[in-house]
């Protein structure tokens, strides 16, 4: 928790990161996730959850083009033409 924490400090003084929480089946990782967002109650952060799947785990940046796909609201059948739109003009 210490370490989400300072993490977010970190954010606010405009150092962002990418927290990666790994660990087997059933150790707790989104219980640890969910209860350190209870913590921020209302104080706000610009962060993300990327979520990699089981057959992505291994390919570098997963959780950030994960991220970046829910961001611009890239989908699965998009176009090249569509995928640049979306990256160009965002929302």
């Amino acid at each position: 928790m210490a370490q989400l924490s300072d993490a977010v400090d970190r954010l606010r003084a405009g150092k962002g990161s990418i927290i990666s929480i790994c660990g087997d089946a059933g150790t707790g990782k989104s219980r640890l996730v969910e209860e350190f967002k209870a913590t921020l109650d209302s104080r706000r952060s610009n962060g993300g959850k990327g979520m990699p799947t089981r057959i992505s785990q291994n390919i570098p940046y997963a959780p950030v083009t994960d991220m970046l796909r829910r961001a611009l609201r890239i989908e699965e059948g998009d176009s090249p033409s569509k995928i640049r739109e979306k990256v160009e003009r965002p929302g």
